[in-house]
């Protein structure tokens, strides 16, 4: 593989024959990953699979592995990754076309999605906190008694929305 530097960051480009095949990408822990083409890594799945279980000597019965699915915090979801999000955008795109589901990707580079009813619940009370005085989202959270991620997900709509401002050191400040 070959190193490629943009803009002194470095990128490995894909060798020939991954490119233009789907990729799969697993996250083994923080920072390391491994991915391949998606058929080969469900090949080399499915061998580990039958060894295994040839291993404590059982029979392979066929069934069905679903990706589980990330689940509902209270009407939220926070996603680490690009690939998290797409996958779980793909399953609810009948409520992000119909505005019952709001994503956005925030500037720390996480993937928020909130239900519009909850949104529309407690952004009134984080833009009356705001009004008084900018805050960190940490800092809404506390004072709301909501989850931190919530808040932060409902302050990324907000900007996005221009009622909210984000000021260096992420404290935002009411727009209006």
């Amino acid at each position: 593989m070959k190193k490629l530097v943009k803009d002194g960051k470095e990128f490995v480009e894909l060798p020939k024959d991954l490119q233009g095949k789907k990729i799969m990408l697993i996250r083994i822990d923080e920072g390391l990953y491994v991915f391949g083409a998606e058929e080969k890594v469900q090949e080399l799945v499915k061998k580990q699979v039958d060894y295994l279980v040839r291993k404590k000597g059982g029979e392979r019965r066929p069934r069905v592995i679903k990706r589980p699915e990330v689940p509902e915090k209270g009407g939220f979801w926070v996603f680490d990754t690009e690939q998290e999000a797409a996958v779980f955008s793909r399953r609810h795109a009948e409520e992000f076309q119909s505005g019952e589901i709001l994503g956005i990707k925030g500037f720390d580079g996480k993937y928020y999605a909130v239900r519009k009813s909850l949104y529309e619940s407690v952004l009134p009370r984080v833009l009356e906190v705001l009004r008084e005085k900018p805050m960190s989202a940490d800092d809404v959270a506390v004072l709301l008694k909501k989850d931190k991620k919530l808040i932060k997900g409902i302050l990324e709509l907000a900007r996005e929305e221009g009622l909210v401002i984000e000021r260096s050191g992420g404290v935002y400040e009411y727009a209006g």
